[in-house]
């Protein structure tokens, strides 16, 4: 794993303060949450398709946890929002510009998290 330093992107900092500084440790963490959080966005498309506001509200909840835990901050933050947003009964359509908001985030750490265990 290459050198785990803050970025905007990722703050593996949060992460240390979790789990330790022990590279392999850290290098599963992040493998394991970029496995769940794509995992995560399939279902939420899927929730959005069938209109299922409480399920698209309960996935945000968990990705936004599990965002802020390996220092996702703003994935974290859109998880927030999208978690919000389901639980007051947004429309459908605002529901969908915020997943294709948080499936940008996402992508962005993904690509990051790639680079560290490349």
């Amino acid at each position: 794993m290459k050198q785990t330093t803050a970025s905007p992107v990722l703050d593996l900092d949060m992460l240390k303060a979790v789990v330790g500084d022990e590279p392999e440790v850290i290098a599963d963490f992040l493998a394991d949450f970029r496995r769940v959080a794509t995992t995560a966005l399939e279902a939420l498309q899927a929730a959005l398709q069938a209109g299922e506001l409480e399920r698209i509200s309960g996935l945000a909840h968990r990705l936004k946890s599990n965002a802020r835990t390996v220092g996702a901050m703003a994935l974290g933050e859109s998880s927030a929002r999208l978690e919000v947003e389901a639980g007051q009964g947004r429309p459908i359509a605002e529901l969908k510009t915020s997943i294709e908001a948080l499936e940008r985030e996402l992508h962005t750490v993904a690509g990051r998290i790639d680079r560290l265990l490349a």
